[in-house]
C-alpha cells in the first residue's frame, strides 16, 4: 500500500503489531505524487487528434494552403456572378422603383382628399359664420322684443294701479289693450 512519504500506519500484517514508518523514496523517477483514479473517470482530454495531416494539433479539416496554392476564380466564372448579381440589383430596384409609385400615388390620393377637405371646411366655416350672423340677428330682435314687453308689462301695470285707484277712464284703457 502506498502512502505518502513521512507517514506511520498499522500493517495488520505483522503479528508483533508494531508500527512502521515508510520513508519516501529514494529513486528519482517516481518523485510526482498519484493521486487515486476515480471509480468512472472522464477522459481528460475529449478532443480527438487530426493526425491524417501533419503538423495542426487538435484542429480538424484541411491543411492550411498558401496564398498562391488558392483555386483560381476565372474570368467566365466572375462575369457569371456579376451578371447575377447585376439582375439581383435590377430586380431589387425594379421592386423598390414600383413601391415608390405606388407611396406616390398614396400620396397624391391623400393630398386631393387633404384639399377637397379643406374646401369643405372653409364652406362649412362659412355656412357657420352665415348662421352666427343670422342668431346674432335673432338674438337682437329677442332683445326688442323682451324691452318692448317689459315696457308694456309696465305700462300696462302702471294703468293698473291708476284704474284700481280710479284715476283713469275706461275708454282709455280698452283701445290700448286690444291693440296691443
Amino acid at each position: 500500500m502506498d502512502s505518502p512519504p513521512g507517514t506511520r500506519y498499522f500493517d495488520a500484517k505483522l503479528d508483533d503489531g508494531v508500527e512502521e514508518t515508510i520513508l519516501p523514496r529514494q529513486n528519482k523517477t517516481g518523485t510526482h505524487v498519484r493521486f487515486p483514479e476515480p471509480h468512472n473517470p472522464e477522459p481528460r482530454n475529449t478532443q480527438k487528434r487530426d493526425t491524417r495531416n501533419t503538423g495542426r494539433g487538435w484542429a480538424k479539416g484541411k491543411k492550411g494552403r498558401g496564398i498562391e496554392k488558392r483555386r483560381r476564380v476565372t474570368k467566365p466564372e466572375m462575369e457569371a456572378k456579376y451578371a447575377s448579381l447585376a439582375a439581383e440589383y435590377e430586380e431589387e430596384k425594379r421592386n423598390a422603383d414600383a413601391r415608390i409609385s405606388d407611396q406616390s400615388e398614396i400620396i397624391a390620393n391623400l393630398e386631393n382628399d387633404k384639399d377637397r377637405l379643406q374646401e369643405q371646411n372653409t364652406a362649412q366655416q362659412a355656412l357657420v359664420a352665415e348662421l352666427e350672423k343670422k342668431l346674432v340677428k335673432t338674438n337682437k330682435t329677442i332683445e326688442q322684443q323682451k324691452k318692448l314687453i317689459s315696457q308694456q308689462e309696465k305700462a300696462l301695470a302702471g294703468m293698473a294701479m291708476k284704474f284700481a285707484l280710479g284715476d283713469l277712464d275706461n275708454t282709455e284703457i280698452r283701445p290700448k289693450v286690444e291693440r296691443d
